[in-house]
């Protein structure tokens, strides 16, 4: 049985991020410095700057476990007897979507539609970005009551979490779109731009694992892995029948 201690699943997920950003910047340098844009199939299957490779599985998967993580944090405030439970839910289930999203890059099919309707350029190069403005504005008033509700040490971590994902994902993904719009994309410039987004998009999800572990602990639980054979079910969640409780997934 192995417990999920959030200290130790977040240091593990930093070095993962770190080793991913190092290979890949390993590979841009190559490519920039001395021309090699293949290596063997080493610079297309780590670099932050492309998709459908080694960072793009990790980053869906990493989304797919805030997802669960989620899904276990509704099922105890359920228990507890929130009024937030929907709101826990929600979060669960986009989450889900953006997992999604990050493997198959849906949120682009909206990029020449959207810019040619508003006839965006500049920060809005990449125009998938107004409406993803507009949901974030909407998504926060809708969460406001949620936010002022949570434990003062979860609201810091889920705000931390949110601004360094969204910095990247929307922040960085606006001064790219300038760039890209200006100086084209094959560029070290550019290379560079995707590298700072790509890195804070995944380090805000590692923050806001920690935060949603750390926050099931203040809720007296952990979650662990437990690999066996028994006839219990193959995958479950709820109280143990000790303190704390313990949320297993097999």
């Amino acid at each position: 049985m192995i417990v999920l201690n959030p200290r130790r699943v977040a240091a593990v997920l930093l070095c993962t991020v770190a080793a991913l950003v190092a290979a890949s910047s390993a590979g841009q340098v190559a490519v920039h410095l001395t021309g090699h844009d293949h290596l063997y199939g080493f610079v297309p299957r780590f670099s932050l700057v492309e998709e459908a490779n080694v960072p793009t599985w990790y980053s869906s998967a990493a989304l797919l476990v805030c997802a669960v993580l989620l899904a276990i944090v509704a099922r105890t405030e359920r228990e507890a007897g929130s009024r937030f439970v929907l709101h826990w839910r929600v979060l669960a289930i986009l989450f889900l979507g953006l997992s999604v999203d990050e493997a198959a890059a849906l949120h682009e099919l909206l990029i020449e539609p959207v810019r040619g309707a508003l006839g965006a350029g500049g920060l809005f190069y990449f125009a998938w970005v107004v409406p993803a403005l507009a949901a974030l504005a909407l998504l926060g008033l809708a969460y406001l009551p949620f936010l002022v509700h949570l434990p003062p040490r979860t609201r810091r971590l889920f705000l931390a979490a949110a601004a360094t994902f969204v910095g990247g994902a929307v922040g960085a993904e606006m001064v790219g779109g300038a760039w890209v719009e200006s100086r084209g994309f094959h560029n070290a410039g550019s290379a560079l731009l995707w590298t700072v987004e790509e890195s804070l998009e995944m380090v805000g999800v590692v923050v806001f694992v920690y935060a949603l572990l750390r926050h099931l602990e203040l809720r007296g639980g952990t979650v662990t892995i437990r690999v066996g054979s028994d006839d219990e079910p193959a995958a479950r969640t709820g109280a143990a029948t000790r303190n704390p409780r313990v949320f297993a997934v097999r």
